[in-house]
């Protein structure tokens, strides 16, 4: 039997690609190669801040996939910074909410001209993540066999206008939670008769891994206020005022542009091996989340997998939501919140192991690979026998 075709449509992708959406992509495309002539198409930046041009165009293989890069019109400009405070601060005319978007990026010509050359012959694209152009222009002009993984959270973009003739355009709809798949019903009036919720995978780390406790906090991910570093960094600088000798050191794994403070219980490790980021988690009291905008959140994820329980901001639904479902960490709500949870496992470190297990079972009973590419194998299945018997 043919295999069928399939587009997936990302901002960039590479293993080197640090990104949420751009990760998923990755992952997701590498499991369900073996099923389909899969294609990934995106363009040649690797840095979402100015995305500048750096892998060469062209066609190239990895782990299967095959991988096709479109140059950039232009890097992003200088007027983006002003446009976008406008959406941030949600007084942006929407008059000039397609002058943001062109401004967001990115703007390929290339890339669109080759998805409009390939219609005819692809059964079905893959959108991933509502935000950025790649999706916007893709998905505006190629609509017909289309899904979108939206990765939308409650943030100021998603109240603009020109999203609700994109999401209305997507045949099916693939969300990463329950809280998600409110968010978009509540914003959009709309949810399309085709739609899974689904996510990633995780790889369960074998017991025998496990190590003992080292009485350290650890955040993964970018160091930019928009994860909530700015807000982790004033926090535990509270912390330690209050529980002085008792505080837990703070290990960061990641880079950015937020600048670390200087502290010697503050260890800025960068970015570490596979194996070493597992032995991080494994002997981490508690995983920090501090972000308000998440769809998913890997990293949470990957703590309760290794054991390791998780403090969460409790304003992020999804990261509430893990939580509560989990038993496996404590939300914080504020500065107050936040100390007494990482009080409460200084002074009862047996929760440390009683919530760890819980996690561990929420991921292994709805996060494993084979649940995940089912899930996204059933969707891709469907609309693409709708299309065909349509």
């Amino acid at each position: 039997m043919k295999r069928k075709n399939v587009v997936f449509v990302v901002q960039r992708y590479g293993k080197e690609v640090l990104g949420g959406s751009e990760s998923l992509c990755r992952q997701i495309a590498e499991r369900l190669a073996p099923w389909y002539d899969l294609q990934v198409v995106t363009t040649c930046a690797s840095d979402y801040l100015t995305w500048q041009d750096e892998f060469p165009p062209g066609e190239t293989q990895e782990n299967g996939v095959l991988i096709r890069r479109f140059p950039v019109d232009h890097p992003r400009k200088k007027t983006f910074s002003l446009l976008n405070r406008l959406v941030y601060h949600r007084i942006l005319p929407s008059v000039f909410e397609r002058t943001w978007m062109k401004a967001q990026g990115p703007y390929s010509t290339q890339l669109l001209e080759y998805l409009e050359s390939i219609q005819e012959k692809t059964d079905l694209f893959v959108y991933f993540t509502y935000l950025y152009g790649t999706t916007y222009y893709g998905l505006t002009r190629i609509n017909k066999k289309s899904i979108l993984v939206p990765m939308a959270h409650d943030e100021p973009p998603l109240t603009l206008t020109i999203f609700e003739e994109m999401f209305s355009n997507a045949q099916a709809l693939l969300f990463l939670s329950e809280e998600e798949k409110q968010l978009v019903e509540r914003r959009f009036n709309i949810l399309p008769r085709q739609f899974a919720i689904g996510g990633i995978g995780i790889d369960l780390p074998e017991e025998k891994n496990r190590r003992e406790r080292k009485k350290y906090l650890l955040y993964m991910g970018r160091l930019d206020a928009g994860k909530g570093v700015d807000q982790l960094f004033q926090y535990y600088e509270q912390m330690l005022k209050e529980m002085g000798g008792e505080s837990p050191d703070l290990y960061l794994l990641g880079k950015g542009s937020y600048p670390v403070p200087e502290h010697p219980k503050i260890r800025s490790l960068g970015f570490v091996s596979e194996a070493e980021k597992w032995r991080l988690l494994h002997e981490a009291m508690a995983m920090v989340v501090f972000s308000r905008y998440e769809s998913l959140s890997i990293v949470t994820l990957e703590a309760l997998a290794a054991n390791t329980p998780v403090l969460v901001n409790g304003h992020n639904p999804v990261l509430a939501g893990h939580c509560r479902r989990s038993q496996g960490g404590r939300c914080f709500y504020d500065c107050q919140s936040f100390v007494k949870a990482v009080n409460e496992l200084v002074e009862k470190p047996g929760l440390i192991d009683i919530m760890g297990k819980s996690g561990r079972e929420y991921v292994s009973q709805y996060y494993t690979w084979p649940t995940m590419i089912a899930t996204y194998r059933a969707l891709i299945d469907s609309v693409i026998m709708g299309n065909e018997i349509g």
